[in-house]
């Protein structure tokens, strides 16, 4: 890299580089930029009290109030590359499995409360217990559910899939969507997040003094997980 751009060197001369090598280039420094604010947050977040403005603000507050709120938290679980590009494309799924799989479960009394104290600075013991439970099977699913869509495109010749391939005149191709592609990672994450999931609601069980909420919201049958059930409350 210098003054004039990019290049490749051949012996004696530079010459420009190849579409998949600029795509590399570009790709490494969105990255590394993405990246270090992951880092960057993490210090804001870690001195909050020293910045009152950011701790008022839409994203602190949102992000806060979400079961998995960083990108460190995730793929803790769920290995990303630790990239807060991919984190931010799953935060709305996210969303989605904590409002319909975390919701059923825990019942809706139960799962306002979490809502409710993992915003505050000293979240009630119990519900920092129960948190750890609940993100695993949140990170699986969220993943299950994402593979659907990440990396989809829906245009009006149809949805097509985005890949990535080195040739020598564009690293980029579209694909129309396979099963395989469809089904494989989303099958084996939606397996493990379900087994996370019974874990969580047998932690839940032999604790159940600890969470009274849950046992009176699980003495309803409509209150539940659909899940490897024989029937389906619609």
């Amino acid at each position: 890299m210098n003054d004039a751009g990019f290049h490749r060197q051949e012996s004696e001369t530079e010459k420009g580089l190849y579409k998949y090598q600029e795509d590399a280039v570009k790709s490494g420094f969105r990255n590394n930029g993405f990246n270090a604010l992951d880092t960057m947050l993490r210090f804001i977040e870690s001195h909050i009290d020293v910045f009152e403005l950011f701790k008022s603000s839409p994203n602190y507050t949102l992000r806060r109030k979400s079961i998995i709120p960083d990108t460190l938290t995730f793929d803790a679980i769920f290995d990303i590359n630790g990239s807060r590009l991919v984190f931010l494309k799953l935060c709305r799924f996210i969303a989605q499995v904590e409002d319909f799989e975390i919701g059923a479960l825990l019942g809706a009394k139960l799962y306002n409360l979490v809502k409710s104290e993992i915003v505050k600075d000293s979240p009630d013991a119990r519900i920092l217990a129960l948190i750890p439970h609940i993100q695993r099977l949140l990170a699986y699913l969220a993943v299950s559910r994402a593979s659907f869509q990440l990396g989809m495109n829906v245009t009006d010749k149809g949805l097509f899939f985005e890949s990535q391939e080195t040739t020598l005149l564009n690293s980029s191709v579209q694909k129309h969507l396979t099963d395989q592609q469809y089904f494989l990672l989303a099958t084996k994450c939606e397996k493990t997040g379900n087994d996370y999931l019974e874990l969580l609601r047998s932690f839940l069980m032999a604790n159940r003094s600890d969470y009274p909420l849950y046992v009176s919201s699980g003495s309803s049958p409509f209150i539940r997980s659909n899940n490897g059930k024989t029937t389906t409350w619609l």
